[in-house]
């Protein structure tokens, strides 16, 4: 009976810590602007998605020559941004697309955390939903910008998802994990590519006896993983014909290469103390708090990746396939450090988040393989404290997003006023294209119509 107690207490803790932090993340900005800048990303990316639903054509410039290029330069794909075209249509303005992606990030983060505490740590049910649920609320409080994340449209939490997704699937269904991971990379973001080949070559070295079974296996699993990409390109072949998709081909080649991807060129502040103190680069200018989140979840995951396996080598336990999948994981952490504080021309918290996402759930890992070696009551111990922690946290932003609700401000935002009388046919782009920086003045007009002006990121 007190066992019974404990989980539903538990459970009720972990309810009001993910409701606590869902409401100081996501109250305050969902008819904010955003502190990005001058951005455009949103009202392009739920224009490419409504089009992609009514017309088949995922671009914001549908009525172009060549359906727009179906917007080449577009990173996040269609699974991360549907649900905005959804809220779009049924409310007629972008709260609602928000509301949409909230609802849906917050259900991937949540079935996908559950699926893992049952599945990889054998919890019953209402303990893993218990830690899933407070999983879900470390997310949105511990990752630089998560809640922007979301409501930008971005797709970073909605692609970790999947990919967690497609690794849990690894080690007993690789084919289909594969397909997940194929997802994830061609219609979330490319970003996690990385990660998603170093888990393909882990499970083929897994799932295979000898070496010629587990190259059989890899390459099976590498044309699944591409299926998603190829019914993309013919989608595109198909809908704007071989010219436009040369067009379109060309002008993702360029972007990816020649644009602003990171992967040629070099950045215009070079040397890592001039880039950290350049007011040309956002660094320097993250509070203390974001500074020190970044380092921890890019330097310490790997630093515990390595420390298990010389842990693991030096008691026998030697493993060559896992002991793989961590080296090469925390190689990746260190590459996308090193691309992040010597080469991205912006130092964009964002352009790391994945890494960053990837980290979380690595340290997360560890701690819950070190608590299953703990005592049945030090794990409720520990459990209670973590959620206890995270209802502290989140708990203290409460009182502001309160306030926030109530502010006029978020009446007369630009993104309240960015709405349509017919969503279903007319999208955001380029009704309002622009969310502006600060306070919002009131606009003379409800539905006003906005020159299109380039997107300054992507």
């Amino acid at each position: 009976m007190a066992s019974s107690s404990a989980r539903t207490t538990l459970a009720i803790v972990a309810a009001a810590a993910l409701g606590a932090t869902v409401i100081q993340a996501f109250v305050p900005i969902l008819g904010a602007p955003g502190p990005l800048g001058q951005f455009s990303d949103e009202t392009l990316n739920v224009a490419v998605a409504l089009n992609c639903f009514t017309r088949l054509l995922c671009t914001f410039e549908p009525d172009k020559p060549y359906g727009g290029a179906f917007f080449p330069e577009m990173t996040i794909g269609l699974l991360s941004t549907w649900p905005s075209a959804i809220g779009w249509t049924l409310r007629g303005d972008l709260i609602g697309a928000r509301i949409a992606l909230i609802v849906y990030d917050l259900v991937l983060l949540l079935g996908v955390g559950y699926a893992a505490m049952r599945t990889v740590f054998r919890l019953e049910r209402a303990l893993a939903l218990s830690l899933a649920a407070l999983v879900c609320a470390a997310v949105l409080l511990v990752i630089p910008d998560a809640p922007w994340i979301v409501v930008h449209v971005q797709g970073e939490l909605s692609g970790a998802a999947w990919l967690a997704a497609g690794y849990l699937l690894l080690p007993s269904y690789p084919r289909l994990a594969a397909l997940v991971l194929g997802l994830c990379v061609w219609h979330t973001k490319v970003i996690y590519a990385p990660f998603a080949l170093v888990g393909i070559a882990w499970s083929a070295s897994t799932n295979a006896p000898s070496w010629p079974r587990r190259a059989r296996l890899l390459l099976v699993q590498l044309l699944v993983f591409l299926v998603p990409f190829v019914a993309w390109m013919l989608l595109i072949l198909i809908r704007i014909g071989s010219d436009g998709f040369a067009v379109w081909w060309t002008g993702h080649f360029n972007w990816f290469v020649q644009g602003h991807s990171g992967l040629s060129g070099g950045p215009f502040v070079r040397g890592l103390w001039q880039r950290l103190a350049s007011p040309r680069l956002d660094w320097r200018d993250l509070t203390l708090a974001t500074k020190a989140r970044v380092l921890a979840l890019l330097f310490v995951p790997p630093v515990v990746l390595v420390a298990t396996v010389v842990r693991r080598r030096r008691a026998g336990e030697r493993n060559a396939t896992d002991d793989f999948l961590r080296l090469a994981l925390a190689g990746l952490g260190l590459v996308f450090a090193w691309w992040y504080f010597f080469w991205n021309d912006f130092m964009w918290v964002r352009h790391v988040d994945p890494v960053l996402i990837v980290g979380l759930a690595v340290l997360g890992h560890s701690a819950a393989r070190a608590m299953e070696r703990a005592s049945p009551a030090r794990r409720t111990t520990a459990v209670a404290g973590f959620a206890g922690v995270i209802l502290l946290g989140a708990a203290l932003g409460v009182p502001s997003a309160v306030a926030a609700l109530r502010s006029s401000s978020l009446a007369t935002s630009a993104t309240r006023y960015c709405r349509s009388d017919t969503p279903w046919s007319a999208a955001p782009w380029p009704i309002c294209v622009r969310l502006a920086v600060g306070t919002p003045r009131p606009l003379p007009s409800p539905r006003p119509t906005v020159t299109p002006e380039a997107s300054t990121e992507s």
